[in-house]
């Protein structure tokens, strides 16, 4: 064995017996059934890195684009409001104040919130299903019903019937936690970073490719020409039906039967795994860690941050329009001037991936650094004179870096959550968080506030960030806390209780002694 070998033992034989498959399936992870099967070999360094390749220059930009066309579909919803969608499907109604006739948005509220409510009835559901089945063919067979959703959007006549379709629409809120489940079938914890801010990177992304497809198909014409909010939907949706069959007909289920690699490849890529302790996957819902997610605070702190993320997100994706278009611009330079926010999102994923990947203990402090400039954007948006377009773009421009957040909370949520039930519950309860705050933010924006710059919205986010970044260091005393814990029990442990396969034994990072958390 050279000096670049790694992960003695050379090799571990393990004697077959009968109806081993059956227990297995009945309760271990894929990762251990795959290594009872086939053994360990040590790799060397040069080996891995090959390896780590092939699933970055393959499962990598298959996420990126599920989640790039997902998001640009997610935010056409916004810019249909600024070119006909209100008018045509009567999302608006007047109302006498003071004498004065004033627009009432709450309509459109509520059909742009509706989506979260069909998030919080999906999420749980949908993820056990794909627990149940192979992830890639799930991911991909997903992009093509919300492609058919987007393009059913221009058969709406009107409000019911928005709303029916919304309600449906917000299934696609599971992207995010299937990605971040996803991301801990391949990846070690130290990488899960970087490729998380990859994916994330796709949802911004996705936004600012969404606003430039929009930007050129409301000049489309045609048979549209008079409602040209249709054609965002029918291009869209045309490109998400052609994506979603590559994503179906090619992502792999796993990496114990990944089609692009080798035996010895995919020995490597599942080992390689194991010194994570959260597993690779099951098929085996087990009650006991569904229950563990209720008594551990990380589920309340990661739910608390979703919900001011989505509550964020969701106002600056209904309202950004309407918000610059009250800075005194018209629709279509409204739409011009939101893409800088979009690449300024894109910026703070890339800039904050990088800073983990480099200090990687520094999870939450660097997902805290990203939260703070965005109070100050809030407070221009909500202070600024209302003349004053550049400091009111700026303010809108410096409250798109709390995207930065995003690789920090999806690489915690990868990294620090063990047990395959246990991964999927916690997803999905802060997936419901997530929806919650979604529905919730687009309420901040009063339709009669429009002159003044939409001041109670600006003051909401700006006392939910603050909590946002309370909270979450208050989870990495948490963190710190339980390491120190799990070491001092550790330390007592005598060797021969410390079993090299027990991070393929879907044990939660509670139950597992040798799990360490990530901050």
């Amino acid at each position: 064995m050279s000096a670049k070998d790694i992960n003695a033992p050379a090799h571990v034989e393990v004697e077959s017996t009968p109806g081993i498959e059956k227990r297995l399936d009945a309760g271990g992870d894929d990762g251990l059934a795959f290594v009872l099967e086939n053994g360990r070999d040590a790799w060397t360094e040069e080996e891995e890195k090959r390896v780590l390749r092939k699933i970055d220059f393959t499962v990598l930009p298959l996420m990126f684009v599920a989640a790039l066309f997902l998001y640009a579909d997610a935010q056409v919803f916004g810019t249909a409001a600024i070119f006909g969608m209100v008018q045509d499907l009567g999302l608006y109604t007047l109302s006498l104040v003071n004498g004065a006739v004033v627009l009432d948005l709450s309509r459109y509220s509520m059909a742009s919130g509706i989506y979260y409510l069909g998030a919080v009835a999906g999420t749980y559901p949908l993820l056990l299903l794909a627990q149940r089945l192979p992830v890639g063919k799930f991911l991909g067979g997903f992009m093509l019903f919300i492609g058919t959703l987007a393009i059913l959007t221009i058969t709406c006549h009107n409000y019911a019937g928005i709303l029916v379709l919304r309600f449906i629409f917000g299934f696609q809120s599971i992207l995010t936690p299937l990605c971040i489940i996803i991301t801990a079938m391949w990846w070690k914890t130290s990488e899960q970073p970087l490729r998380a801010g990859v994916w994330s990177a796709g949802a911004a992304i996705g936004n600012l490719c969404g606003q430039a497809i929009d930007l050129g198909a409301v000049h489309i014409g045609g048979v549209y020409a008079a409602s040209p909010w249709k054609w965002l939907y029918v291009v869209l949706g045309s490109i998400a039906l052609g994506l979603g069959a590559v994503v179906f007909a090619v992502f792999p289920a796993g990496p114990t039967t990944c089609w692009f690699l080798n035996d010895r490849e995919r020995m490597i890529a599942v080992n390689r795994l194991l010194a994570n302790n959260t597993g690779i996957h099951t098929k085996k819902v087990k009650r006991e860690q569904i229950l563990e997610v209720f008594k551990d605070p990380q589920t309340y702190c990661l739910s608390i941050f979703n919900f001011v993320f989505s509550f964020a997100n969701s106002s600056l994706g209904s309202f950004g329009g309407l918000l610059a278009t009250s800075f005194g611009y018209t629709a279509t330079q409204a739409l011009t001037l939101l893409m800088p926010a979009s690449a300024v999102a894109i910026v703070s994923i890339t800039i904050s991936g990088i800073a983990i990947n480099r200090f990687q203990n520094r999870r939450v402090l660097i997902a805290i650094l990203f939260i703070l400039p965005s109070i100050a954007g809030n407070a221009l948006l909500w202070k600024a004179s209302r003349t004053n377009k550049g400091a009111l773009l700026a303010g809108l421009y410096m409250s798109a870096i709390f995207y930065g957040v995003l690789p920090a909370t999806s690489a915690l949520a990868a990294g620090n959550i063990a047990g395959h039930t246990k991964k999927t519950t916690l997803n999905s309860v802060t997936a419901i968080f997530a929806a919650c705050g979604s529905f919730a933010g687009p309420w901040a924006y009063k339709g009669s506030e429009e002159a003044r710059g939409y001041p109670t919205a600006q003051t909401v986010l700006m006392s939910l960030f603050a909590v946002c970044a309370l909270t979450m260091g208050f989870l990495e005393f948490c963190y710190r806390r339980r390491n120190k814990i799990k070491a001092a029990k550790l330390a007592q442990l005598p060797a021969a209780a410390r079993d090299p396969l027990m991070g393929f034994r879907d044990m939660t990072d509670l139950e597992n002694p040798l799990f360490v958390y990530t901050t």
